[in-house]
């Protein structure tokens, strides 16, 4: 798969910065990545850039949980959504975001992310 423009609904600047550099290491340095760090911000970037093709979102965000907003975004939204997490024990954390519309659930880093995306871009 081809991608062109990312959102990224992540709150935490350092954790913004680290998964920019996996997406564009595997989904290559064209990719624009739009950065939303509020649940009110990604639904306003994502109707302002009706060009966006693939979605990666926290599921931890203004503290709560961000079912809620996959729910909304998969409402209008058919692309790739994919749920990232901070940590390997999401096993609630996944089953609600897949429950919600997410294609995957993945720890940001560790390598489980790149590889995910790396699979995604390999696909026709």
């Amino acid at each position: 798969m081809e991608f062109t423009k990312c959102l990224l609904v992540e709150d935490f600047g350092p954790l913004c910065n680290i998964v920019t550099k996996v997406i564009h290491l595997t989904l290559g340095n064209d990719v624009k990545v739009l950065n939303s760090r509020t649940m009110a911000d990604a639904r306003i970037k994502l109707t302002e850039n009706p060009d966006i093709d693939i979605i990666l979102v926290d599921s931890y965000l203004e503290f709560s949980t961000t079912h809620h907003l996959v729910w909304d975004i998969r409402g209008v939204f058919k692309g790739v959504i994919i749920g990232i997490t901070n940590t390997s024990t999401y096993e609630g954390e996944q089953k609600e975001m897949m429950d919600a519309g997410c294609l995957h659930v993945c720890v940001k880093v560790g390598g489980e992310l790149r590889k995910y995306l790396e699979h995604l871009a390999k696909e026709v």
